[in-house]
């Protein structure tokens, strides 16, 4: 009973059916690649790509309102070297100018920032909710799959 039981119990594996085994692999890893990580990678670097040209226009704002601000520093101090009574009421009225000029900035700049952080905002929640989608899609692919496979054995 032993010789039979050693006679039927084969060691090594069929080269076919290890070839077999190969493709099956071969196949579902390409499967996975084209399906799952290609999308998912792409939606990564869109998001990257959003966030750093954001980033680069909210730098280049606020640059330029620190040059507007140092141009019109400058300007007052210019003004204030001059010491005569004339050039002392153009500075009294360059200083409501500037102050005038400064809030206007500051408004413009803090409501423009808010509308780039709006927009930020509203990108990120865009690009979250899409990847929730395409999560969910992937994932009832892949359900999907697991079950239909599993029928059909």
């Amino acid at each position: 009973m032993f010789l039979i039981l050693l006679q039927t119990v084969t060691i090594i594996p069929e080269l076919t059916l290890v070839f077999i085994h190969l493709l099956i692999f071969l196949f579902v890893l390409i499967s996975l690649n084209y399906l799952i990580f290609k999308p998912v990678f792409k939606i990564f670097n869109k998001r990257k790509e959003l966030t750093e040209t954001t980033n680069i226009k909210t730098d280049g704002l606020i640059a330029e309102t620190k040059k507007m601000n140092d141009e019109y520093n400058e300007i007052i101090n210019a003004m204030r070297n001059k010491g005569t009574f004339i050039q002392q009421e153009l500075l009294k009225q360059a200083e409501e100018s500037k102050r005038e000029i400064i809030l206007k900035t500051k408004t413009e700049t803090q409501e423009l920032l808010q509308k780039k952080r709006s927009e930020i905002i509203k990108t990120i929640n865009d690009i979250k909710n899409n990847l929730q989608i395409t999560e969910d899609h992937v994932t009832n692919v892949i359900v999907s799959k697991i079950l239909n496979g599993s029928k059909g054995k």
